[in-house]
C-alpha cells in the first residue's frame, strides 16, 4: 500500500549509526480534516449491492453544527488506506450524508438497515477558506426548514 506523502504524520526521529531516520504513521482522522474516500452501500454486511459503482467522497468532518453524525464518529478511528464497514439505519442516511453526498445519492436505499463499505483514499488538511465555504453550505441547509427544498430528506418542505 502506498501512502500519500501529505497523509503522513511524524512520529519520532532517531539516530541510527549517526543517521537520522523518521519513524512515520499513516495519519488518522480528526475534525476539520478533508477526506478523499469512495463508498458503497450493502443490503447486508457482505455486500455492495445497493450502489452500483463507488461513490466518491470528498468532504470535511466536523463542520456540523449539531456535531458529528455516527459516519463521522466512526471514521475517526480510521486512517489512509483503511477499509470499514458501517451499519447505518435508513432513517439516520439523510442526517449522516446530507453534506457528504448529493441528497439522492443514497436516500432510496431499500430496507431498514444499509451497510457502508468505505475506503479512506486520502487525509488532508483543507484550506482555511474551504473549511469557511463548507460550514456556511452547511449552515445553509440548515436553515432549509425556512421554506427551502434542498432535498435534503428532512421532512420540513
Amino acid at each position: 500500500m502506498e501512502i500519500n506523502p501529505q497523509a503522513q504524520k511524524v512520529l519520532t526521529s532517531n539516530k541510527i549509526d549517526g543517521e537520522k531516520i523518521m519513524v512515520t504513521t499513516p495519519k488518522t482522522i480528526e475534525p476539520l480534516q478533508r477526506i478523499v474516500a469512495t463508498l458503497q452501500a450493502g443490503s447486508c454486511p457482505d455486500r455492495t449491492d445497493l450502489t452500483p459503482s463507488p461513490l466518491q467522497l470528498d468532504f470535511i468532518t466536523g463542520i456540523r453544527p449539531d456535531g458529528l453524525n455516527a459516519f463521522e464518529a466512526a471514521l475517526f478511528q480510521h486512517a489512509v488506506g483503511d477499509r470499514f464497514t458501517v451499519e447505518v439505519a435508513a432513517t439516520e442516511i439523510a442526517f449522516s450524508f446530507s453534506h457528504i453526498l448529493p441528497p439522492s445519492a443514497l436516500l432510496s436505499l431499500p430496507g431498514e438497515t444499509a451497510w457502508l463499505h468505505v475506503h479512506v483514499l486520502e487525509v488532508l488538511k483543507p484550506e482555511p477558506r474551504d473549511v469557511v465555504a463548507a460550514m456556511a453550505a452547511v449552515a445553509n441547509e440548515a436553515s432549509c426548514g425556512g421554506g427551502g427544498d434542498c432535498g435534503c430528506g428532512c421532512g420540513a418542505h
